[in-house]
């Protein structure tokens, strides 16, 4: 009897508590919702948040790091300021008809074995150009580069699935997937699109990292770090646009 009493106390504290928890996060989102729009909040960004709407899926092989001007707060303030900016600048307007909803999900497998004796030798090469570099751009590269060969080597075998949706609203396509692509991939794929405006939203249905051509496997952090092997990126690229949908 005892027991029981005290295991429905304990029940009645993990319900109250999540009840809490819930609340409190609820709270906080809605706050952080409001103080983001917030001019001085938004550090100079206006009301940019209220208009725009930004995703990021095929931008993979897009960074600034060749031409930042520095590595601390301001430059990261100079130059997401700047971004907000030409953001507000746009005024290109399309109307869109958002019907007939429909929606397909598939699955891309992947699994095999990398060459580990390729991998380590790499590793090795990475390692010895670290003990040589100076700069911190430079530095910064080849420890990511050496994180990614130590993170391939101790995993081994790969085996996953990735999960693509493809969602259709007349005027509208979105391309839903799991992984970011290079900007060359999404291009292809909103070529294809037979829609007048088509999205590729990444990072949603799980996070496997970045989908990269052949030839970016010579050399360089997006070829290190994908999880797919040499070649598969454009099988997937390939099976999403036969699965978009026809007019």
């Amino acid at each position: 009897m005892y027991n029981d009493f005290v295991c429905f106390g304990n029940y009645c504290i993990c319900f109250f508590f999540c009840i809490f928890l819930l609340v409190f996060c609820l709270f906080f989102f809605f706050q952080a919702e409001d103080g983001i729009r917030d001019f001085c909040l938004s550090r100079g960004l206006g009301d940019v948040y209220k208009r725009q709407l930004v995703c990021n899926g095929n931008a993979g092989d897009m960074s600034n790091r060749l031409y930042r001007q520095n590595n601390d707060f301001n430059e990261l303030k100079r130059v997401s300021s700047g971004i907000a900016r030409q953001i507000s600048q746009f005024d290109t307007k399309l109307d869109l008809t958002l019907a007939h909803p429909q929606s397909k999900t598939f699955v891309f497998p992947i699994e095999y074995d990398p060459d580990i004796d390729v991998l380590k030798a790499r590793l090795a090469d990475s390692q010895a150009k670290l003990e040589q570099a100076v700069a911190y751009d430079e530095r910064k590269w080849l420890i990511s580069e050496i994180n990614g060969f130590q993170r391939k080597i101790k995993a081994g075998h790969v085996k996953m699935d990735l999960e693509a949706t493809i969602l259709r609203m007349q005027d509208l396509e979105i391309v839903v997937l799991p992984c970011e692509l290079v900007s060359a991939f999404g291009r292809q794929i909103k070529k294809s699109s037979q829609a007048k405006v088509c999205f590729v939203w990444g990072y949603a249905n799980g996070q496997n990292g970045y989908v990269v051509e052949a030839s970016e496997f010579g050399g360089g952090h997006d070829g290190i770090s994908t999880q797919l092997p040499k070649g598969k990126a454009e099988e997937f690229v390939a099976l999403i646009i036969q699965h978009l949908f026809n007019n």
